[in-house]
C-alpha cells in the first residue's frame, strides 16, 4: 500500500518538472521577477521554459533508450547517467544563454537559471564516479531557492508555500529510500548539494 502511495512521487516531482514548478508558484507570489516580460506572457514564458527544461530533455532520455544507450528510463545504475545527464545539462545552458542574452530576464531570474544549470552540471560531474538522488537535489534546491527569495525580499507571505516544499522535499526524499532507488548516503548528498548551492547562490547573487 505505502509503495503504490510513493510510487507516483518520482514521477509527480520529477527533477525536470522543478524550473517549471518553480515558475508556476512564481507566478503568484513574486510576479515581478519575471520582468521585463509582460504579465501576459508570463505563462507563454513558463511554457516555453516546461519544453526546454522538461519536454525536450525527456525526448532526449527516450531517444537514448530507443537506441539502447542506456538499460532502462529511470537510469538506475551511475553508468546510465553520463549521457542522459550530458544532454541535459547541454540543453539547460543552451536555455539559460537564451533567456538571458535574448528575453533579458531581471537579474533574480537569471541568477535563478544559472543556478541551476550549474547544480544540473555539479550532478553530472559527479556522477562520473558517484550515484547521487537527482530527486533529492532537485526538490531540496527548489526550496533552497525559495528559502532565500523570502529572506532576501522579506516576503512573509511565502511561508505557507516554503512548508509546502520542504513536506514535499521529504516526502520525495523518504521515497526514494522506501523504494530502494538510493541510499541514504545519496538521498543526503542530493539534499545538501541542491540546498547548500541554490540557497547561497541565489542569496549571494541576485
Amino acid at each position: 500500500m505505502v509503495e503504490k502511495l510513493l510510487r507516483p512521487v518520482g514521477y509527480l516531482f520529477h527533477p525536470l518538472l522543478m524550473a517549471t514548478y518553480s515558475c508556476g508558484i512564481l507566478y503568484f507570489i513574486f510576479p515581478q521577477i519575471f520582468s521585463p516580460i509582460s504579465s501576459d506572457a508570463i505563462l507563454n514564458f513558463i511554457g516555453v521554459v516546461f519544453l526546454t527544461t522538461f519536454l525536450i530533455p525527456l525526448v532526449s532520455i527516450l531517444f537514448l533508450r530507443f537506441t539502447k544507450k542506456i538499460s532502462n528510463l529511470e537510469l538506475s545504475n551511475k553508468e546510465d547517467r553520463i549521457l542522459p545527464f550530458l544532454s541535459i545539462t547541454g540543453f539547460y545552458v543552451v536555455s539559460t544563454y537564451l533567456f538571458i542574452s535574448k528575453l533579458h530576464v531581471s537579474r533574480p531570474m537569471s541568477v535563478m537559471m544559472i543556478v541551476v544549470t550549474i547544480l544540473v552540471g555539479l550532478i553530472l560531474l559527479i556522477s562520473i564516479r558517484y550515484k547521487i538522488s537527482v530527486h533529492a537535489a532537485g526538490v531540496w534546491g527548489t526550496f533552497g531557492l525559495f528559502s532565500a527569495l523570502s529572506i532576501k525580499y522579506l516576503n512573509i507571505s511565502m511561508i505557507s508555500y516554503l512548508i509546502t516544499i520542504v513536506v514535499i522535499a521529504g516526502i520525495t526524499s523518504y521515497s526514494r529510500l522506501y523504494l530502494r532507488k538510493h541510499t541514504p548516503e545519496e538521498v543526503w548528498l542530493g539534499s545538501f548539494l541542491g540546498f547548500i548551492l541554490c540557497f547561497a547562490g541565489f542569496y549571494l547573487f541576485a
